[in-house]
């Protein structure tokens, strides 16, 4: 029973695999996983003053680092593709759906709730 529980987890585990190079293997599928690891702080520091947001933005760096080797594991030569590409995609859509210049900062601040008075 454990090894046929096991064959399952393989079995379902190969086919993430695939979907996640099925997934890469297009163009604008390789910009929106960049685009969602970007604003999943995985090329940026996550820390903010804020300890609660700096909790919350690590949460989410975290997701983004367990999906690279996801990726990285479904095909390493399509990550490499997509790291190289990375640059020339401009911009990121916010959570709002704003368009942004990466070089600009989405720094959580007491204007935007979070609870830290500090800046007011």
């Amino acid at each position: 029973m454990a090894r046929n529980r096991r064959n399952e987890q393989a079995d379902i585990r190969q086919e993430e695999l695939r979907l996640l190079r099925q997934f890469m293997s297009t163009p604008i599928g390789r910009a929106y996983i960049f685009n969602l690891l970007t604003e999943c702080h995985m090329f940026s520091t996550s820390f903010t003053p804020n300890a609660m947001r700096m909790a919350f933005n690590e949460g989410e760096r975290n997701m983004a680092i367990m999906l690279s080797w996801s990726l990285n594991e479904a095909s390493p030569d399509l990550y490499m593709q997509m790291m190289k590409e990375g640059g020339n995609y401009g911009q990121s859509i916010g959570r709002n759906g704003d368009r942004r210049d990466r070089s600009g900062s989405d720094d959580f601040d007491a204007t935007n709730g979070d609870g830290d008075d500090a800046n007011a």
